[in-house]
């Protein structure tokens, strides 16, 4: 029987605990973490954000206790499965087609024939 281990991730919504201004946090988080302000304040939109992913519990828990300990509000969940595993298919450049090979489906044979044909009037019932 194979057991896998279970990954989480660190979440922070942005709220400050009592007694701390948003400024006071972004400063520690930037200088603790060593992360430039500009990304910090990116945290702070009001929606939960993933500060660290695909960490096992002991080091998932380091982190929201840091966070915590700065003056912060963050917590730990387990990761769900595929979770920021999906590929789309018409980014994959393996399923693209050149520009050269597009080209060349345009001015095939049938491709001139087509812009022929759309060129002669009389062709659709509405050049009657």
């Amino acid at each position: 029987m194979e057991t896998t281990k279970t990954l989480y991730m660190v979440l922070f919504i942005g709220e400050v605990r009592h007694g701390i201004t948003a400024d006071t946090l972004k400063h520690r988080l930037a200088t603790r973490f060593n992360v430039r302000r500009e990304r910090i304040e990116r945290l702070f939109d009001g929606r939960p954000q993933i500060i660290k992913r695909d960490i096992p519990e002991a080091t998932a828990q380091k982190y929201c206790d840091a966070v915590k300990e700065l003056g912060g509000v963050s917590w730990i969940e387990p990761v769900p499965p595929f979770y920021g595993r999906y590929v789309d298919r018409r980014k994959n450049p393996r399923n693209r087609r050149s520009a050269i090979q597009a080209n060349e489906r345009r001015t095939g044979p049938r491709g001139r024939m087509g812009q022929e044909r759309r060129a002669r009037s009389g062709r659709r019932y509405h050049d009657r």
